[in-house]
C-alpha cells in the first residue's frame, strides 16, 4: 500500500511499516497502554503471527485512511477510556503528519495485564 505524494522536488512514498510504526509509538504513549500490535499475542505467538504478517496492526487506505490496532491495557484502567484516547491520539496524529481528513481507527482490546508501564 503505502501512501504516496507528490511535490515540488518529485515523489514521497511513506511505506505502510512506516506508519505502521508511527501509530503503534503513539498508543503506547497513551495512558494505560501496556503493549501494542504483535507484542499483545506474547513471545513465541507474536514471533509467528509476525512471521506471517497475521493479527498486527493493520492499516488499509481505500476511500478512506483505516487503522486496526490490538493493544493490551493496564489492569485497573479504564477500558473505554483508554481505547478512546487511543483513537484520539492516534486519528490527529495521522491526520497532522499525513495531511488525512477521514481517519478511522479501531481498536481491539486482547488483554488486560498487570504490570507497571
Amino acid at each position: 500500500m503505502g501512501r504516496s505524494i507528490s511535490s515540488e522536488f518529485g515523489q514521497i512514498k511513506i511505506h505502510r511499516k512506516a506508519i505502521r510504526q508511527l501509530v503503534e509509538a503513539v498508543a503506547v504513549s497513551v495512558k494505560g497502554v501496556h503493549k501494542v500490535g504483535w507484542k499483545c499475542y506474547g513471545k513465541i505467538n507474536g514471533f509467528f503471527l509476525k512471521f506471517f504478517e497475521i493479527g498486527g496492526t493493520k492499516i488499509t487506505y481505500e476511500k478512506e485512511f483505516k487503522i486496526v490496532i490490538p493493544i493490551t491495557v493496564l489492569f485497573g484502567e479504564n477500558l473505554v477510556d483508554v481505547a478512546s484516547e487511543v483513537q484520539r491520539e492516534i486519528a490527529e496524529n495521522i491526520k497532522k503528519n499525513l495531511d488525512l481528513e477521514n481517519v478511522i481507527v479501531d481498536v481491539k482490546i486482547k488483554r488486560i495485564e498487570k504490570g507497571e508501564k
